[in-house]
Protein backbone atom coordinates (compact mmCIF):
# COMPACT_ATOMS: atom_id res chain seq x y z
CA UNK A 1 0.00 0.00 0.00
CA UNK A 2 1.58 3.31 -0.71
CA UNK A 3 1.18 6.29 1.49
CA UNK A 4 0.89 9.46 -0.04
CA UNK A 5 2.69 12.33 2.18
CA UNK A 6 0.23 15.75 1.61
CA UNK A 7 1.68 18.92 2.75
CA UNK A 8 -0.46 20.56 5.42
CA UNK A 9 -1.10 23.14 2.67
CA UNK A 10 -2.28 20.93 -0.14
CA UNK A 11 -4.92 19.09 2.47
CA UNK A 12 -6.01 22.82 3.08
CA UNK A 13 -6.37 23.49 -0.03
CA UNK A 14 -8.09 20.39 -1.43
CA UNK A 15 -11.05 21.08 1.83
CA UNK A 16 -11.24 24.64 0.53
CA UNK A 17 -11.85 23.77 -2.51
CA UNK A 18 -14.31 21.41 -1.03
CA UNK A 19 -16.11 24.10 0.74
CA UNK A 20 -16.38 26.04 -2.11
CA UNK A 21 -18.46 23.29 -3.92
CA UNK A 22 -20.87 22.96 -1.59
CA UNK A 23 -21.22 26.53 -1.14
CA UNK A 24 -21.71 26.83 -5.27
CA UNK A 25 -24.00 23.81 -4.75
CA UNK A 26 -26.20 25.36 -2.17
CA UNK A 27 -26.61 28.70 -3.75
CA UNK A 28 -27.56 27.12 -7.06
CA UNK A 29 -30.47 26.03 -5.61
CA UNK A 30 -33.91 27.55 -6.04
CA UNK A 31 -34.40 27.79 -2.09
CA UNK A 32 -32.19 27.90 0.95
CA UNK A 33 -29.83 29.79 3.01
CA UNK A 34 -26.62 31.34 2.79
CA UNK A 35 -23.67 29.20 3.57
CA UNK A 36 -20.36 30.77 5.60
CA UNK A 37 -17.04 29.15 7.20
CA UNK A 38 -17.42 28.41 11.26
CA UNK A 39 -14.00 29.36 12.19
CA UNK A 40 -15.00 27.29 15.79
CA UNK A 41 -16.43 23.99 13.93
CA UNK A 42 -14.14 24.65 11.05
CA UNK A 43 -17.25 23.48 8.99
CA UNK A 44 -20.23 25.34 7.38
CA UNK A 45 -23.17 26.47 8.46
CA UNK A 46 -25.42 29.20 7.84
CA UNK A 47 -25.24 32.86 7.49
CA UNK A 48 -28.40 34.79 9.10
CA UNK A 49 -29.94 37.79 6.63
CA UNK A 50 -30.82 40.55 9.13
CA UNK A 51 -34.38 41.38 9.29
CA UNK A 52 -35.56 44.68 10.68
CA UNK A 53 -38.14 45.51 13.83
CA UNK A 54 -41.18 44.77 12.13
CA UNK A 55 -39.65 41.47 10.72
CA UNK A 56 -38.88 42.50 7.22
CA UNK A 57 -35.93 41.59 5.22
CA UNK A 58 -32.87 44.46 4.93
CA UNK A 59 -32.66 45.28 1.50
CA UNK A 60 -28.89 44.35 0.01
CA UNK A 61 -28.05 48.27 -0.41
CA UNK A 62 -29.42 48.72 3.11
CA UNK A 63 -26.53 46.18 4.77
CA UNK A 64 -24.16 49.28 4.92
CA UNK A 65 -26.18 51.61 7.46
CA UNK A 66 -27.73 48.07 9.44
CA UNK A 67 -24.26 47.36 10.14
CA UNK A 68 -23.06 50.39 11.48
CA UNK A 69 -26.30 50.68 13.66
CA UNK A 70 -26.65 46.86 14.52
CA UNK A 71 -24.63 44.28 16.18
CA UNK A 72 -24.21 42.64 12.68
CA UNK A 73 -21.27 41.41 10.55
CA UNK A 74 -20.98 40.11 6.99
CA UNK A 75 -20.44 36.40 6.15
CA UNK A 76 -17.01 34.62 7.24
CA UNK A 77 -14.69 33.81 3.77
CA UNK A 78 -12.81 30.63 3.99
CA UNK A 79 -9.54 32.29 4.59
CA UNK A 80 -10.49 31.96 8.08
CA UNK A 81 -9.76 28.00 6.92
CA UNK A 82 -6.25 28.49 6.49
CA UNK A 83 -5.43 30.01 9.83
CA UNK A 84 -4.26 28.18 12.96
CA UNK A 85 -6.19 30.19 15.66
CA UNK A 86 -10.09 30.51 14.69
CA UNK A 87 -10.37 33.38 13.31
CA UNK A 88 -13.32 35.05 12.09
CA UNK A 89 -12.59 37.09 8.40
CA UNK A 90 -15.19 39.39 7.31
CA UNK A 91 -16.09 39.31 3.79
CA UNK A 92 -16.76 42.44 1.63
CA UNK A 93 -20.33 43.63 0.77
CA UNK A 94 -20.45 45.30 -2.28
CA UNK A 95 -21.81 45.66 -5.73
CA UNK A 96 -20.07 43.95 -8.33
CA UNK A 97 -18.90 46.02 -11.59
CA UNK A 98 -17.96 42.94 -14.08
CA UNK A 99 -18.59 39.71 -14.22
CA UNK A 100 -21.78 37.58 -13.97
CA UNK A 101 -23.01 39.45 -11.17
CA UNK A 102 -22.66 42.76 -12.89
CA UNK A 103 -25.01 45.21 -11.17
CA UNK A 104 -26.14 43.15 -8.03
CA UNK A 105 -24.96 42.95 -4.69
CA UNK A 106 -22.34 40.14 -3.48
CA UNK A 107 -20.25 38.65 -0.63
CA UNK A 108 -16.43 38.16 -1.53
CA UNK A 109 -13.69 37.84 -0.09
CA UNK A 110 -11.91 40.82 0.92
CA UNK A 111 -8.50 39.80 -0.39
CA UNK A 112 -9.75 37.83 -3.59
CA UNK A 113 -7.60 34.66 -2.02
CA UNK A 114 -9.83 32.13 -1.19
CA UNK A 115 -12.83 32.60 -3.85
CA UNK A 116 -15.68 32.95 -1.66
CA UNK A 117 -18.80 34.90 -3.25
CA UNK A 118 -22.21 34.52 -3.32
CA UNK A 119 -24.80 36.93 -5.06
CA UNK A 120 -26.87 37.67 -1.83
CA UNK A 121 -28.90 40.18 -3.82
CA UNK A 122 -30.25 36.36 -5.71
CA UNK A 123 -30.25 34.97 -2.42
CA UNK A 124 -32.04 37.93 -0.79
CA UNK A 125 -35.70 36.94 -1.60
CA UNK A 126 -35.48 33.73 -1.87
CA UNK A 127 -37.60 31.10 0.28
CA UNK A 128 -36.00 29.33 3.41
CA UNK A 129 -33.36 32.28 4.15
CA UNK A 130 -32.40 32.14 7.52
CA UNK A 131 -33.39 35.38 9.10
CA UNK A 132 -32.41 37.31 12.59
CA UNK A 133 -33.17 40.50 14.20
CA UNK A 134 -29.76 41.84 15.78
CA UNK A 135 -29.37 43.75 18.41
CA UNK A 136 -28.73 47.97 18.30
CA UNK A 137 -25.17 49.02 19.07
CA UNK A 138 -25.13 50.83 22.26
CA UNK A 139 -23.55 53.23 21.20
CA UNK A 140 -23.71 53.15 17.37
CA UNK A 141 -21.07 52.33 15.65
CA UNK A 142 -19.36 55.77 14.15
CA UNK A 143 -17.14 55.71 10.30
CA UNK A 144 -13.79 54.36 10.35
CA UNK A 145 -10.95 56.17 11.37
CA UNK A 146 -7.89 56.72 9.26
CA UNK A 147 -5.78 53.51 9.23
CA UNK A 148 -8.91 51.40 10.26
CA UNK A 149 -9.89 48.20 8.17
CA UNK A 150 -12.63 46.96 10.73
CA UNK A 151 -14.66 48.06 7.91
CA UNK A 152 -14.22 45.40 5.73
CA UNK A 153 -17.75 44.16 4.52
CA UNK A 154 -19.51 48.09 4.32
CA UNK A 155 -20.62 48.54 0.64
CA UNK A 156 -17.65 49.69 -0.67
CA UNK A 157 -15.94 49.06 -3.29
CA UNK A 158 -12.20 47.13 -4.16
CA UNK A 159 -11.00 45.70 -7.52
CA UNK A 160 -10.75 42.33 -8.36
CA UNK A 161 -6.53 41.59 -7.74
CA UNK A 162 -6.79 39.12 -11.07
CA UNK A 163 -7.79 41.77 -13.41
CA UNK A 164 -6.25 44.91 -14.68
CA UNK A 165 -7.79 48.78 -13.39
CA UNK A 166 -10.51 50.21 -15.80
CA UNK A 167 -11.90 53.85 -15.95
CA UNK A 168 -15.04 52.74 -13.60
CA UNK A 169 -12.14 51.22 -10.87
CA UNK A 170 -10.81 55.32 -10.99
CA UNK A 171 -14.35 56.60 -10.40
CA UNK A 172 -15.30 54.52 -7.32
CA UNK A 173 -11.93 54.61 -5.56
CA UNK A 174 -12.53 58.52 -5.18
CA UNK A 175 -15.66 57.35 -2.87
CA UNK A 176 -14.52 53.94 -0.94
CA UNK A 177 -13.36 53.46 2.42
CA UNK A 178 -10.26 51.08 1.74
CA UNK A 179 -7.59 53.16 0.43
CA UNK A 180 -9.49 56.03 -0.85
CA UNK A 181 -8.30 58.89 -3.43
CA UNK A 182 -6.46 59.34 -6.64
CA UNK A 183 -3.21 60.55 -7.52
CA UNK A 184 -3.37 63.96 -9.59
CA UNK A 185 -2.25 61.56 -12.72
CA UNK A 186 -5.07 59.80 -12.59
CA UNK A 187 -7.02 62.06 -12.17
CA UNK A 188 -5.74 63.54 -15.25
CA UNK A 189 -6.19 60.20 -17.16
CA UNK A 190 -9.91 60.12 -15.70
CA UNK A 191 -11.17 63.84 -16.20
CA UNK A 192 -11.26 66.06 -18.93
CA UNK A 193 -12.08 70.20 -18.95
CA UNK A 194 -13.97 71.57 -21.89
CA UNK A 195 -13.26 75.23 -22.90
CA UNK A 196 -16.79 76.05 -21.97
CA UNK A 197 -16.14 74.97 -18.09
CA UNK A 198 -18.17 71.20 -18.44
CA UNK A 199 -15.92 68.57 -16.46
CA UNK A 200 -16.89 65.29 -17.68
CA UNK A 201 -14.99 61.60 -18.00
CA UNK A 202 -12.80 61.51 -21.14
CA UNK A 203 -15.14 58.23 -22.48
CA UNK A 204 -17.39 60.40 -22.93
CA UNK A 205 -15.81 64.01 -24.00
CA UNK A 206 -16.01 63.05 -27.58
CA UNK A 207 -19.66 63.30 -27.08
CA UNK A 208 -20.03 66.81 -25.62
CA UNK A 209 -20.99 69.71 -27.85
CA UNK A 210 -19.26 72.72 -26.56
CA UNK A 211 -21.59 75.55 -25.16
CA UNK A 212 -19.50 77.94 -26.88
CA UNK A 213 -19.71 76.64 -29.82
CA UNK A 214 -23.47 76.95 -29.72
CA UNK A 215 -23.30 80.32 -28.52
CA UNK A 216 -21.06 82.11 -30.57
CA UNK A 217 -22.42 83.09 -33.82
CA UNK A 218 -20.78 81.86 -37.73
CA UNK A 219 -18.59 84.62 -39.26
CA UNK A 220 -19.74 85.53 -42.38
CA UNK A 221 -17.08 87.28 -44.80
CA UNK A 222 -19.66 89.94 -46.62
CA UNK A 223 -16.85 91.87 -48.76
CA UNK A 224 -15.66 90.77 -52.17
CA UNK A 225 -12.50 88.95 -52.44
CA UNK A 226 -12.08 91.49 -56.24
CA UNK A 227 -13.38 94.98 -55.17
CA UNK A 228 -14.26 94.72 -51.90
CA UNK A 229 -17.32 95.84 -52.41
CA UNK A 230 -19.93 95.61 -49.50
CA UNK A 231 -23.18 94.24 -49.40
CA UNK A 232 -26.16 96.38 -47.50
CA UNK A 233 -28.48 93.39 -46.07
CA UNK A 234 -30.55 96.57 -44.22
CA UNK A 235 -32.42 97.46 -47.27
CA UNK A 236 -34.83 95.05 -49.30
CA UNK A 237 -33.74 93.71 -52.41
CA UNK A 238 -34.81 95.11 -55.85
CA UNK A 239 -36.33 92.95 -58.18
Amino acid sequence: MIELDISPLVMSAIQRHYLLRRINRRHGQARGSILHYDPITRNLRAWFWPVTEAGERVTPSDLTAYRISHDFIGPCCLCAHDTDMPQYVESSIYMAFDGPFFGEYVASCATNKCSYLVPIERMYGRLGLMVKRYQLRVPPRSPPSAGSDAFASVSTYRRSARRSQTMTDLWLRLDTWPEPGLSRAEVRKLLATCRCGMVMTRRVFKYHTCAQKLVQPPIIDLTSSTDAEVIDLTVDSVQ
